[in-house]
């Protein structure tokens, strides 16, 4: 769902309604009058993804002229509700939640998924994480990559091969 800027609001409102969500955040330093301090903010401004049926998120949206789902285009004609797999969510969540960790985040047309070898992590922080490995322009070293198609790609930092498993 698209929360135009107003994530921390609706993160509290959904929070109330028990409803489950996630925001992608990160770490910035943010400079004011009195020096700097490090916020958490989201990854993207204005993106919640939210886990609920159709019916409870439109009768959770009506009254918020600020909150609207996100759609994508069919070829021909009209709009659908974009939706993540679950499987899919689940591992964007198992890299997107560390954000200590120096993720760096991509536009689909930003990496190209179609080279790289599909892995699974066995141990460490992103135990569980599946993907693809692959070299990201700019960097040196292979990294994990998991994507959310028409949507985000992230990409981890180095994967130390013992914590690799080839699928």
């Amino acid at each position: 769902m698209n929360a135009y800027h107003a994530e921390l609001k609706v993160e509290n409102m959904l929070e109330r309604e028990q409803i489950h969500y996630y925001i992608p955040k990160h770490y910035i330093i943010k400079k004011n009058r009195y020096g700097q301090t490090r916020q958490l903010v989201p990854v993207i401004p204005g993106l919640v993804f939210v886990h609920s049926t159709f019916h409870v998120l439109n009768e959770f949206q009506r009254p918020l002229s600020f909150f609207s789902f996100v759609t994508m285009p069919h070829l021909e004609g009209g709009h659908s509700t974009l939706k993540v797999p679950d499987a899919e969510m689940e591992n964007f969540i198992k890299i997107s939640s560390h954000s200590e960790e120096k993720l760096r985040y991509y536009r689909p047309d930003e990496v190209d998924l179609k080279k790289g070898q599909r892995i699974r992590i066995i141990g460490g922080v992103f135990d569980g994480a599946e993907g693809v490995l692959l070299k990201v322009k700019g960097i040196r070293d292979k990294r994990l990559v998991v994507s959310l198609p028409n949507l985000l790609t992230v990409a981890a930092t180095h994967i130390e091969p013992e914590f690799i498993q080839l699928l």
